[in-house]
């Protein structure tokens, strides 16, 4: 039985690595260069930049049980309760999958349900035929932005979803340098700096994420990427007299999707009729815990369903 996922964050990661490899063939459909989703690293030459989750903190017990297993496979590193990676956050996901099993580079746009299996579609428009179910990992926004075929309840679930919106500089140098950035730290207009650098160890190579404060990104998410980053390099000249493009490599980065508000007050979203699943960090709570919580129940849910006495 063919199986097709579409994302490749964690939720996605998650539920390939729970459902049955003996009864299912997967394929993950990813747009980006890899999987990681918000835990995404960019990779300078042989160097981590952690742009989006720098480590992980939680009190939910089935995730630290997942994590701490994650430490003991030297993935992440538990340091005072927080997970922090060793060689890339973005490696939390990509150790629970087979990277034969993954398509990158592919933004599947339409899905269509056509004599009981499914048929995907890329922007390229080349298709991928033959699959008997899918499932949806991506932010509920984008679901329905595309051409998916889904139930008409459906799409209202989606509709209930809403997030706020996140925007990054990434700043990087291969030679040391002695800025500070203390200042930045106690600034309304920032919401966390992570010295990227200091969490791996470099020396020679300096690197800081800076999140942007999420009531600015919202006043201003009218404007397209390019105003806001303009309107950012300002308001940073202007508070602290600095023009980062000087002196680091500096790439911008908005996450549209970056935080969950309002989320489904289900665990997933399933039909199985019409052979398709949605699970996500917007099912039932918010962000990693959800994510995690809902990707593992509903691989126990389609596994349940395919059970060995089904002909697959």
């Amino acid at each position: 039985m063919k199986i097709a996922i579409i994302g490749a964050g964690l939720s996605s990661c998650n539920l390939y690595k729970n459902l049955n490899k003996e009864k299912f063939q997967i394929t993950i459909f990813e747009k980006a260069r890899g999987t990681g989703g918000r835990l995404s690293t960019k990779y300078i030459g042989d160097k981590f930049i952690d742009h989006g989750t720098p480590y992980i903190n939680t009190n939910n017990s089935a995730l630290s049980k997942f994590l701490d297993d994650k430490s003991n496979e030297n993935i992440l590193s538990k340091i005072n309760n927080n997970y922090y990676p060793t060689n890339g956050i973005n490696k939390l996901c990509s150790s629970l999958i087979n990277k034969e099993d993954l398509v990158k580079n592919t933004r599947i746009i339409k899905t269509k349900f056509i004599n009981n299996s499914w048929t995907l579609f890329d922007e390229n428009n080349k298709t991928y035929e033959g699959f008997d179910f899918i499932v949806y990992t991506i932010p509920a926004t984008q679901i329905l932005e595309n051409d998916f075929d889904l139930e008409e309840q459906t799409k209202e679930d989606l509709k209930n979803v809403t997030y706020d919106a996140m925007a990054t500089l990434i700043c990087h140098r291969e030679k040391k340098c002695t800025f500070s950035f203390s200042e930045f730290e106690k600034n309304d207009m920032f919401f966390k700096v992570i010295n990227n650098s200091s969490k791996y160890k470099y020396e020679e190579f300096k690197s800081y994420v800076f999140h942007l404060n999420k009531d600015f990104v919202q006043e201003n998410i009218s404007l397209c990427k390019d105003e806001i980053f303009k309107l950012v390099h300002k308001k940073i000249k202007q508070e602290f007299n600095l023009d980062l493009k000087d002196d680091f490599v500096v790439i911008e980065h908005l996450w549209k999707y970056a935080f969950v508000k309002d989320f489904i007050k289900k665990d997933f979203i399933i039909n199985e009729n019409k052979a398709y699943a949605i699970c996500g960090d917007y099912f039932n709570a918010v962000n990693l815990e959800a994510a995690y919580k809902s990707s593992k129940e509903t691989a126990d849910e389609i596994n349940s369903i395919y059970k060995k006495d089904k002909k697959c």
